[in-house]
């Protein structure tokens, strides 16, 4: 069976084709006449094959998702990276700092270079 067959649906191919269309109705005009049709094979590679999909408001309300804020975050992403920020501000960091012990003399406290190497 073929990716493009008959009895399968490509949801990724089919909102590709929508994303290219409407990029194609707003630049077309900018393109040389004869090479619409490689920009849009261009664009459709690009889009399609690369896994990039663009869903709207309307696709994402239509499908059940919740929807995003005027960042483009849903509530439930904002909590999700700021538990994570707040994780990784309450993780105590530890530091090693050398200290110089005078008992031990110049030799102990300043190691040869080779000696400092991991």
């Amino acid at each position: 069976m073929t990716p493009y067959s008959i009895g399968r649906y490509d949801m990724r191919r089919a909102r590709a084709e929508q994303l290219i269309g409407a990029i194609m109705q707003k630049v077309g005009h900018l393109v040389e006449d004869g090479r619409q049709e490689e920009v849009y094979y261009l664009l459709h590679e690009l889009l399609s094959q690369g896994g990039i999909e663009v869903l709207s408001d309307y696709d994402r309300q239509r499908i059940g998702l919740p929807p995003r804020g005027p960042d483009g975050w849903t509530v439930e992403e904002i909590m999700a990276l700021e538990q994570r920020r707040l994780d990784a501000i309450l993780t105590p960091v530890v530091a090693s700092m050398p200290t110089y012990d005078p008992n031990l003399g110049a030799a102990a406290n300043n190691p040869p270079p080779e000696a400092k190497r991991p």
